[in-house]
């Protein structure tokens, strides 16, 4: 959507047509998000909650367990590789969802710079009514009202694995 605003600012030819179309692409965008949302809200919850725990009680194994034999260090190797691939999992899938937030950002600073008072007053109206929608309902992947994939995700993980890490080594440790 921003490369046609670009085209078509440059070229000067934004018309009502051009703006229809930007607005049903945002709008197929945010469907898309939504079905997502929807159909994965459980699955993905699940996936946030995996990963603190297997994280944690990779940490605690490692911490705790000595390591006497080759089968307990192989156990905590394939541990710790499973524990970083979901890690790396989550990670990846809250930059894709930060670019989807930072794109529809980067346009609606792109749809302000627009010069309304050069265009037709219909494509005014229509060029408000889009930046209105895309600056004031952010795009944002939210499973429900526990998690919004953001950068802040992976450290509230993060957080939550030393919270627990904590309370177990110091059940460990009576």
């Amino acid at each position: 959507i921003r490369k046609s605003v670009d085209e078509k600012q440059k070229l000067e030819r934004i018309d009502a047509d051009v703006i229809q179309i930007w607005n049903q692409s945002v709008l197929f965008v945010r469907n898309q998000t939504d079905l997502l949302i929807s159909h994965l809200k459980t699955a993905e919850t699940m996936f946030v909650g995996r990963c603190i725990i297997f994280i944690t009680l990779f940490l605690f194994t490692m911490f705790n367990i000595p390591v006497k034999n080759s089968s307990i260090f192989f156990f905590q190797i394939a541990w710790g590789c499973y524990a970083t691939f979901q890690l790396v999992r989550l990670y990846l899938k809250t930059s894709q969802a930060e670019r989807i937030t930072s794109a529809e950002y980067n346009l609606c600073k792109q749809l302000a710079s627009i010069d309304p008072t050069a265009l037709a007053p219909e494509c005014e109206l229509k060029i408000k009514h889009l930046h209105y929608l895309v600056s004031h309902k952010e795009t944002k992947i939210r499973f429900g009202s526990y998690i919004t994939y953001n950068r802040s995700l992976v450290l509230s993980v993060f957080s939550q694995v030393v919270t627990y890490l904590i309370v177990l080594m110091q059940f460990a440790n009576k």
